[in-house]
């Protein structure tokens, strides 16, 4: 907080049993993120398996103060392994939705990436710092509006995918 960092991208998860309730740790510090004027962007997780029943958002972004997004492919369809938000009433909503299936990302080369420095991977951490980078533009765009302002401003112009409560930006 100290470095006044306006958004921070977090592309990890950890997965969260039904009804789970947020880490008391992870929801105070994204509330005092907000406080601050940062927005901490969470990977909803990847341990689902559609189209059977969807597994939770994962800790941290199941936390109320942390924006959880979730995964869509190039059809705007919810990833078959993306997380939904199944405990609303506890946070574990997910808040926007981003691509991130095949997406082209550096990786270094390996046994699994022989080709060259890119590779197409997928996952709600690949769906993460695309969100990220939208609230930047806002951000920047609109530098007198805090990070709560900015939040609502980017779920506002989201749009409904899959009749479903999870949005994707309308600037994609």
């Amino acid at each position: 907080m100290t470095k006044k960092f306006r958004i921070l991208s977090l592309s990890l998860a950890s997965a969260v049993k039904l009804n789970e309730i947020p880490s008391p740790l992870f929801e105070t510090v994204g509330a005092r993120a907000l406080e601050n004027n940062c927005i901490i962007v969470a990977a909803a997780g990847n341990d689902s398996s559609r189209p059977s029943l969807p597994k939770p958002v994962s800790t941290p972004a199941n936390s109320v103060s942390i924006m959880a997004v979730g995964a869509i492919d190039s059809q705007m369809k919810i990833a078959r392994f993306s997380n939904a938000g199944l405990n609303p009433v506890t946070g574990g909503n997910v808040n926007l939705c981003a691509p991130g299936v095949d997406v082209i990302s550096l990786y270094p080369k390996n046994s699994k990436n022989k080709s060259g420095n890119y590779y197409a991977m997928s996952g709600t951490s690949m769906a993460t710092p695309h969100v990220a980078g939208m609230l930047a533009l806002y951000m920047e765009k609109f530098p007198e509006k805090a990070a709560g302002e900015i939040w609502e401003w980017a779920e506002s112009k989201a749009r409904p995918i899959e009749r479903l409560k999870y949005r994707t930006s309308e600037t994609d």
